[in-house]
């Protein structure tokens, strides 16, 4: 009994160290400590990553999936080494665009140990090493297939796109309660009250702290009748309340991008000058004078608030319709007229314009099609090992 008593004593202070332990995984312990070094890496690499409840519940599942990965590997003797690890991690910075030793600065800004990453990437590594060792391939994939794939991306493509703000207010028990709601918040907006306010006090669901800010989406996410009518607002138009399937809705529309009508798109090389309102006379006719952009740019560093400078390649088809008419019009090389927005002035200028195809062509429809073949399997096997484990 003393051998026990001494076990469960080491188990004890290793939890004591690691933080709450909120799974175990076949007796390996996964604590809250390991839940927020990874949640802090995922807002490394991606700020909007929001740290709540919803999203710490998702990270540890998906811890418990990676220490059924590393266990499944281990029993068939399986192994991954430091160098491949690393190298990994090498090939993970170049696809992110920065070197290796700025990623790791950047993880350790965040809080998060090089564990972390090591850790991760190893058990990615041991579960494609463990794929193999079960033979899973991709299924054979057909023309068929392929077309059908290619007809679901053009309808995407050729959906119109809203940004929308929406106050939602559900039925519950009594219709009659929630349509005087509504009407009630639907004045409110009506008598100069800020939507985004009004939502948050009057608003449910998801989106309601935010102030009913939707983002961009396409109208057959929406309920079927509020599609109707968001199809026939205009731009800044108020909907009066919407009787939907299982509430009413208060729309603003506050953008719509049309759907494509072409598989082709005009891709512009730009750069910007961002420049505060009261100088913007003496920076609007400095810039008549810049030939090309190299002139451009450096005017931009002279006279250009911060974020002024190369923007980089710009899809004209995928900005708001304004945005796309001044960028057609505006010749190449030459300094567009000064844009106001709400705290300053933009000048811009199109230094390279190309033709591109958004449309994949039938090798990346494949290999697509082929990962996705490979990810059903792979969560096939591991719904088969969550079966099997004993998880607590």
């Amino acid at each position: 009994m003393r051998y026990v008593f001494l076990f469960v004593g080491f188990l004890m202070a290793q939890c004591a160290f690691a933080g709450e332990v909120l799974r175990l995984v076949n007796d390996e312990v996964i604590s809250d400590y390991d839940v927020s070094q990874r949640l802090a890496m995922r807002r490394a690499f991606d700020p909007q990553v929001k740290d709540n409840k919803a999203t710490r519940q998702k990270v540890l599942e998906d811890l418990v999936d990676e220490k059924l990965k590393i266990q499944a590997a281990k029993q068939l003797n399986l192994e991954v080494s430091d160098a491949e690890v690393e190298q990994a991690i090498v090939y993970l910075a170049g696809q992110n665009q920065i070197q290796p030793e700025k990623l790791k600065a950047n993880l350790a800004k965040q809080g998060v140990a090089m564990e972390t990453l090591q850790a991760q990437t190893r058990a990615d590594l041991l579960w494609l090493r463990y794929m193999q060792h079960q033979q899973v391939k991709a299924e054979d994939i057909s023309a068929k297939q392929i077309k059908k794939l290619r007809d679901s991306i053009k309808k995407d493509m050729s959906a119109d796109r809203y940004l929308l703000s929406v106050i939602y207010i559900p039925y519950g028990k009594n219709k009659e309660q929630a349509e005087q709601k509504a009407q009630e918040a639907f004045n409110a907006v009506v008598q100069g009250e800020s939507f985004s306010q009004i939502a948050q006090k009057y608003s449910s669901g998801v989106h309601a702290k935010a102030g009913g800010d939707l983002g961009w989406v396409k109208a057959d996410t929406l309920d079927a009748l509020l599609q109707k009518v968001v199809a026939v607002m205009n731009v800044g138009q108020l909907s009066k309340p919407v009787a939907g399937k299982s509430g009413y809705y208060i729309a603003l529309l506050r953008e719509k991008m049309p759907g494509m009508t072409s598989s082709e798109m005009t891709s512009v090389v730009l750069s910007q000058i961002l420049v505060p309102k009261d100088q913007i006379d003496m920076v609007a006719n400095a810039v008549k004078m810049a030939q090309n952009c190299e002139q451009f740019n450096e005017l931009a560093k002279q006279y250009g608030a911060p974020g002024s400078g190369p923007v980089g390649d710009v899809v004209v088809e995928r900005v708001p319709p304004e945005m796309a008419g001044i960028l057609e019009q505006t010749p190449m090389r030459t300094a567009s007229e000064p844009i106001q927005t709400p705290t300053e002035f933009v000048i811009f200028m199109k230094c390279d314009q190309r033709q591109i195809s958004v449309m994949p062509d039938d090798k990346v429809l494949r290999q697509r099609l082929e990962m996705e073949s490979l990810e059903k399997q792979s969560n096939d096997l591991l719904k088969e090992l969550r079966q099997q484990a004993v998880i607590e």
